[in-house]
């Protein structure tokens, strides 16, 4: 199977989603984690893609558009509106999807890192949540969609994750930081305008 770096995908290979009604930390406790902006990518032999990260007009919320390119010239785009958690000495994503609406049935969580200038995610194990549901370590549900709903109030979530942390993010994947180079003529370039 083709790697698919796009997170949307990786996630409905898998039949079933996890959504929590709760996200790892309120979005007024925590300021955003910068080091995520910018626009990554990933380039396969079947599709290549984009991701861009920045922030929405209220400086508290992430903007996150993916693109992924087809061979056959085709574009697939979704959309993602979130902010961002430390727990422990870890980094997540807390994330609703803005497109496509219907997908819009919570909160999904991306472990990520930031080193240098790739940025390393993982999406939670659905076995892993599945069992964790009807064993009940962690309140929730299993849909009759396969989706994994999760119940659980913040603080029972943040301590599930963080003593399960290794099976629920054993798999990761990776995106390169895309580096423009500088326009020409920019202000404090020794380049000339042409006269006409």
């Amino acid at each position: 199977m083709r790697f698919l770096i796009h997170v949307a995908i990786m996630l409905l290979l898998t039949g079933c989603i996890p959504y929590s009604d709760n996200p790892l930390s309120d979005q007024s406790k925590e300021a955003l984690d910068d080091s995520i902006i910018g626009t990554w990518f990933w380039n396969e032999q079947d599709d290549y893609g984009f991701v861009h990260i920045g922030k929405d007009t209220d400086d508290k919320t992430l903007l996150i558009t993916m693109i992924e390119f087809k061979n056959a010239g085709r574009i697939d785009t979704t959309e993602f509106k979130g902010h961002t958690s430390r727990l422990a000495s870890h980094r997540f994503l807390n994330l609703k999807w803005t497109k496509p609406q219907d997908w819009n049935k919570g909160y999904i969580f991306i472990k990520y890192e930031v080193i240098a200038d790739t940025l390393v995610f993982s999406s939670p194990d659905l076995s892993v949540l599945e069992k964790a549901v009807r064993s009940g370590a962690l309140r929730g549900e299993i849909a009759s969609s396969g989706d994994v709903l999760i119940h659980a109030g913040q603080n029972e979530l943040r301590s599930y994750i963080v003593v399960n942390d290794k099976a629920l993010f054993a798999n990761s994947s990776t995106l390169t930081r895309l580096t423009l180079p500088k326009p020409q003529g920019q202000v404090g370039s020794s380049a000339k305008p042409v006269d006409p």
